[in-house]
């Protein structure tokens, strides 16, 4: 944690000639107790600056991300998460069945982020991957 309050996570591969061809990549499973609000919603940002809202429950699969934030107006906070470098980002709501009277219903859970960085041929990427995680108010 650095002295903002930002949460910071780095990988480092320990010989980057020892690790094939493919993708590293990490889960975090977050919610904004919605899956589909008009007051919260999940926003992607590419290495471009082109941004793209949709809510927060919705599936999605997206190159080069860059932010992903997730907005709470209802009580007035957003969290960033910010690949280091710009990843691929891939995202699925977790749902349950509970059964009602007379009927089964969905039940949002909660969404599981896949951030993903690819491996070059020769091992690790350019940059070592990372993610910061940073909450900020909204007005």
């Amino acid at each position: 944690m650095d002295p903002s309050g930002d949460l910071r996570f780095l990988w480092w591969l320990a010989d980057e000639g020892a690790h094939p061809e493919g993708w590293l990549g990490t889960l975090l499973c977050l919610t904004l107790l919605t899956g589909r609000a008009p007051d919260r919603s999940l926003l992607l940002q590419d290495g471009r600056g082109a941004i793209r809202r949709t809510a927060p429950g919705d599936s999605l699969a997206a190159d080069d991300v860059a932010r992903v934030s997730l907005e709470d107006h209802a009580f007035g906070f957003a969290l960033d998460i910010l690949p280091e470098p710009a990843a691929r980002l891939a995202t699925l709501p977790v749902e349950t069945l509970q059964r009602s009277e007379d009927r089964l219903e969905s039940t949002y859970q909660g969404t599981i982020f896949a951030i993903c960085w690819a491996l070059t041929r020769h091992g690790a990427p350019r940059v070592s991957p990372g993610l910061r995680l940073a909450f900020r108010r909204l007005a």
